[in-house]
């Protein structure tokens, strides 16, 4: 996504743009990444920033939904099962005990994420258990697609299908498309991506009105 701050600078002074910078909490991060950029492309100056760009970037992917929610029916029962004392006090402590650890193992299994480091040039990918960080060189170009998906519910012998559109961020990086994020709402993903975008000076391709 383009910075707007370029075009409404591009005409200042010199030294306009560098008293913007010189006073970075009277203005948006994206006016003085505009500033710093001018002066460099324009006055061929090199400002040193007093002010802290953003340079980590955290994304959530969507849950793993193909693993089933059995530690959920499971934990709850058994925590169930000691409040209502059918079981010994130390069997209570127990279940509950064995209630959090079956959550806290089904939301890790879930999860999933994707964190990008400018800093050090690095990305890093967790998969449920799996972690996995590689080096880059070069982010050339963010977009982002729709699909159509749905889940089905299984509970008690009623199956539920809910459908819904998941939007998907795509970061080219070193010539290869990696997906970085996910949203179901298309205003979220491009809010999420919108600092990246501007970090690296890029447009966010949408290729969702294609």
């Amino acid at each position: 996504m383009m910075n707007t701050f370029l075009n409404q600078l591009e005409n200042k002074s010199k030294e306009e743009l560098i008293n913007i910078l010189n006073k970075p909490e009277s203005y948006q991060d994206e006016a003085l990444i505009a500033a710093q950029t001018i002066l460099k492309d324009k006055y061929q100056f090199i400002y040193e920033p007093i002010f802290e760009i953003k340079k980590v970037f955290h994304f959530k992917l969507e849950e793993n939904h193909t693993i089933p929610i059995r530690f959920l029916g499971c934990a709850g029962l058994i925590g169930v099962m000691g409040l209502i004392g059918f079981a010994t006090f130390i069997s209570w402590i127990i279940g509950v005990a064995l209630c959090v650890s079956l959550i806290y193992i089904d939301y890790l299994l879930r999860r999933r994420s994707v964190t990008i480091n400018l800093t050090e040039n690095k990305i890093h990918k967790v998969d449920a258990l799996k972690r996995d960080s590689a080096s880059f060189t070069e982010i050339e170009t963010l977009s982002i697609n729709s699909v159509s998906m749905r889940q089905n519910y299984n509970s008690r012998g009623y199956a539920t299908t809910i459908r819904f559109t998941l939007y998907k961020g795509y970061a080219m990086i070193d010539e290869v498309k990696i997906l970085i994020a996910e949203q179901r709402v298309k205003s979220e993903i491009m809010k999420e991506m919108k600092p990246l975008a501007e970090a690296l000076n890029l447009e966010i391709t949408d290729n969702t009105q294609k």
